[in-house]
C-alpha cells in the first residue's frame, strides 16, 4: 500500500509546484468573505457559488487561516487528502471483495487515474476530495457494522454521511449504495434492513431539496432547452463518455462544450448513445445469471454519476472530469476483479502486460495533466488547444492576461469571447463579465469612451454588478459628468453597502460639486466601513482645504500620512497648507519628505525653498529654488528673478 501512495505522489509531483489560484478559486477562496474573515456563522448559513457545502467552506477557511494565500501549501494538503481517499478505497474494497490483491489494484487505479487530476489539482475541487473521503469512511463503517452488528458503527456511518452531505450534496446517493452493498453481500432485504436506512434517506431528501433550492436561487437552473428524449440522450452521451475516458483517458479537458450549438438542430446520430445505454443495461441485467459483480459495479457507477448527467442541461459544459471522482471506483473495482480472474485462469502474461502498461500510461498522463493546472494561462491554453470555440476559455485566459498586464493579448481574448458567445440574454453572466473586464482594460489604457460603452453593455446584461456601476461611475467622474457619476456610485452602494470605495469616490464628486456636507457624510460612512483607508482621510482633507477650513484639513492629511507614509500628495498638501498658515519650519519638513519620496518632482524643492526663504534661511532656500528651476519648474524661475541678490 505504501508503494501505491508513493507512485501516486510521483504522478502528482507537478501539483506541488502549482502556485496559482485558478478559475472558481476566486469565488471559493481568494475573494470569498466567509473564508477571508473566518465567518463561522456565515459559513454554516450561506451558500457559496450556488451550493450549500459548509464543511468544504469551513476547511477552506481553516486553510486560509494557516496558509494565507500560499497556493502551494493548499496543493500539498489536497494531495494528502487524495492519499487518504486511496487508503479508504483500499479498506472498502478489501471488505467487499475479501481479496487484498483486488483492493490494491483498485486503490492504485483510483490514485493515478488522469480523470482525477481536476479534483486534486484544482483547489476548488476540495469539495470532491472531502465528500468522497467522508462517503468512503461512512461506507466502510457500514461494512464494519454488517460484519459485527455493533451499533457504534451504525451511528458512525450516519455521522460521516452527514459530513459528506455538508461537504457536497451529491453524497445523497449513499443510502442506495448501502442497499446495493446489502444486495452484493447477500443480506436479506427484510423490513428491518429498510428501516435502518430510513434516517439516511430522510437526510438525502432534505439535502436534495436544499441543493435544488440553492441552485435555483443562484440562477443555475434551468439550463438549455431540449425535449425529453434529447435530455435522455445527453445523459446517455455523458454516461458512455465517462466510461470511455475511464477505460482509455484521452483528450481530457477542464471544459467539455456541447459538440453542437444550442441553437443548432439536435444531431440525429446522437440517439445512438441512448441505444448504447439500453444495450448496456440489458447486458448488465443478464449478467445477474452468473454473478452480482457486474450489476453491483454498474449500479454503483450509474447511481453516483446520475446526478451530474445532463438530464436537465445546466450551463454550457456537457461533462466534467471531477464528476468521475467517486463513480470511477466501480469501474476500477470491476477491472481489478477481472484481472484477478485472468490471473487465476493461467493468463498471467496478459495481466502483467496490462498492469504494467496501463499504470505507466496513467502516471505519465496524470503528470502531464497536473502541469496543465499550473496557472490560468496553461489551463485555458489547454482547453483552447482542444476546443477552439469555447467562450469561457478566452474569457478566463483574457482575465489572466489582464492580471499580468499583457493588455493586447487580454483584449484579443476578451474580443474572441464576446464574438463567440452569441447569447446576449440577461442570464448570460459570462458575456457581462467579458464586457466588464474589457472595460477595465480600456480604462487602464485611458480609452475612456470604449470603457464607458463596455461597462454600459455589461450592466445591460447583468444590472446587479456593483463593481460595474462603480467603474462606470469612475469613467463618468473622469469625463466630468458628475450627476451620472453620483447615480452610478449610489447604485453601487445600494448593491454592496459594505464597500467603502463608492462612498469615497462619490464624496470626491460631491466635493467637486461644492456639496461639502454630502461629501463629508460619505467620507464618514467610508471610515465606518474601512477605518484605516488613507484615501478617505486624504479626500476629506481636500474638501476641508477647498472649503477653507485649514484647521480641519491638516489633521485629515496627517491621518492619511500616518496610514500611508508613502503618499507624496498628502505630504505636499499638508506642507502647502502649513506655508499658507505661515508655519514655515513645519512646512519645510513636509517638503523634505516629499523630496525624499520623489526627487524628480520640482514642487518639493520649490516649496521647501519658499518655506526656507520665509524662515530666513536664504542660502538653503536659493539652493532649492535653483534646483527646482533646473528641473524646469517655471514658478521657481519666476521667483528667482525677483529674489534680491
Amino acid at each position: 500500500m505504501g508503494l501505491i501512495l508513493v507512485i501516486t505522489m510521483i504522478a502528482y509531483l507537478p501539483v506541488l509546484q502549482n502556485n496559482s489560484f485558478v478559475w472558481d478559486d476566486e469565488g471559493y477562496i481568494t475573494n470569498n468573505p466567509l473564508v477571508l474573515s473566518f465567518d463561522l456563522k456565515g459559513i454554516f448559513s450561506a451558500n457559496v457559488m450556488g451550493n450549500y457545502h459548509p464543511v468544504t467552506v469551513f476547511v477552506l477557511a481553516l486553510e486560509h487561516l494557516v496558509f494565507g494565500m500560499n497556493a502551494e501549501a493548499y496543493h500539498i494538503f489536497h494531495l494528502l487528502l487524495h492519499l487518504v481517499n486511496i487508503l479508504l478505497v483500499y479498506l472498502v474494497i478489501n471488505k467487499l471483495s475479501r481479496r487484498t490483491e483486488v483492493a490494491l489494484v483498485t486503490a492504485l487505479l483510483f490514485g493515478i487515474h488522469p480523470l482525477h487530476v481536476e479534483s486534486v489539482a484544482w483547489l476548488s475541487g476540495l469539495k470532491d476530495l472531502l465528500f468522497t473521503g467522508f462517503f468512503l469512511g461512512s461506507w466502510f463503517c457500514y461494512l464494519k457494522y454488517l460484519e459485527n452488528s455493533q451499533r457504534k458503527f451504525y451511528f458512525l456511518t450516519l455521522l460521516l454521511f452527514l459530513l459528506s452531505l455538508l461537504s457536497k450534496p451529491v453524497a445523497v446517493t449513499l443510502p442506495v449504495v448501502l442497499l446495493l452493498s446489502d444486495f452484493y453481500l447477500s443480506r436479506r432485504l427484510v423490513a428491518g434492513v429498510w428501516l435502518e436506512k430510513l434516517p439516511f434517506f430522510m437526510l438525502s431528501i432534505v439535502f436534495g431539496i436544499l441543493a435544488m433550492a440553492t441552485q435555483k436561487s443562484s440562477g443555475n437552473l434551468p439550463g438549455l432547452d431540449f425535449n425529453v428524449f434529447q435530455q435522455l440522450t445527453l445523459a446517455a452521451y455523458g454516461f458512455v463518455n465517462y466510461l470511455i475516458k475511464l477505460v482509455l483517458p484521452f483528450q481530457l479537458s477542464a471544459f467539455y462544450p456541447y459538440p453542437f450549438g444550442h441553437n443548432d438542430p439536435f444531431p440525429v446520430l446522437w440517439y445512438v448513445y441512448l441505444l448504447l445505454l439500453v444495450v448496456l443495461a440489458v447486458l448488465v441485467i443478464y449478467s445477474l445469471k452468473k454473478s452480482k459483480l457486474v450489476f453491483f459495479t454498474a449500479a454503483f457507477f450509474f447511481v453516483n454519476v446520475a446526478l451530474v448527467l445532463q438530464w436537465l442541461p445546466v450551463g454550457k459544459a456537457i461533462m466534467a472530469d471531477r464528476y468521475s471522482y467517486l463513480p470511477s471506483l466501480a469501474v476500477f473495482f470491476l477491472a481489478a476483479e477481472g484481472l484477478y480472474l485472468l490471473w487465476h485462469r493461467k493468463l498471467k502474461w496478459l495481466v502483467i502486460i496490462i498492469t504494467t502498461l496501463y499504470p505507466l500510461y496513467f502516471i505519465l498522463y496524470t503528470f502531464h495533466r497536473s502541469e496543465v493546472w499550473k496557472n490560468e494561462i496553461s489551463l485555458w491554453n489547454d482547453v483552447v488547444s482542444k476546443f477552439e470555440n469555447v467562450p469561457l476559455a478566452y474569457l478566463n485566459r483574457g482575465i489572466a492576461y489582464a492580471r499580468l498586464n499583457v493588455y493586447d493579448l487580454a483584449i484579443s481574448d476578451l474580443n474572441k469571447a464576446i464574438q463567440l458567445d452569441s447569447d446576449n440574454s440577461k442570464a448570460n453572466k459570462n458575456m457581462a463579465k467579458a464586457y466588464f473586464n474589457r472595460g477595465n482594460l480600456y480604462l487602464d489604457k485611458r480609452q475612456v469612451g470604449k470603457a464607458l460603452d463596455d461597462f454600459t453593455k455589461s450592466l445591460e446584461i447583468n444590472p446587479q454588478n456593483p463593481k460595474a456601476f462603480y467603474n462606470r461611475g469612475n469613467v463618468y467622474a473622469e469625463l466630468g459628468e458628475s450627476a451620472n457619476a453620483v447615480a452610478d456610485y449610489t447604485r453601487a452602494i445600494e448593491l454592496n453597502p459594505e464597500d467603502a470605495r463608492p462612498y469615497i469616490n462619490r464624496g470626491m464628486v460631491y466635493g467637486g460639486m461644492k456639496e461639502y456636507e454630502k461629501a463629508l457624510m460619505d467620507f464618514d460612512k467610508a471610515e465606518l466601513i474601512q477605518p484605516n483607508n488613507p484615501d478617505t482621510h486624504f479626500n476629506r482633507g481636500l474638501v476641508y482645504m477647498n472649503h477653507g477650513e485649514y484647521d480641519k484639513s491638516i489633521p485629515a492629511f496627517s491621518k492619511a500620512i500616518e496610514l500611508n507614509p508613502e503618499d507624496a500628495e498628502a505630504w505636499f498638501n499638508r506642507g502647502y497648507l502649513l506655508i499658507t498658515m505661515k508655519r514655515y519650519k513645519e512646512a519645510a519638513e513636509d517638503f523634505s519628505k516629499l523630496v525624499g519620496l520623489n526627487p524628480a518632482d520640482p514642487r518639493g524643492f520649490y516649496y521647501r525653498g519658499l518655506a526656507l526663504y520665509y524662515s530666513s534661511e536664504e542660502k538653503s532656500a536659493r539652493n532649492d529654488l535653483n534646483h527646482a528651476a533646473a528641473l524646469g519648474y517655471q514658478p521657481a524661475k519666476d521667483f528667482l528673478k525677483v529674489l534680491p541678490d
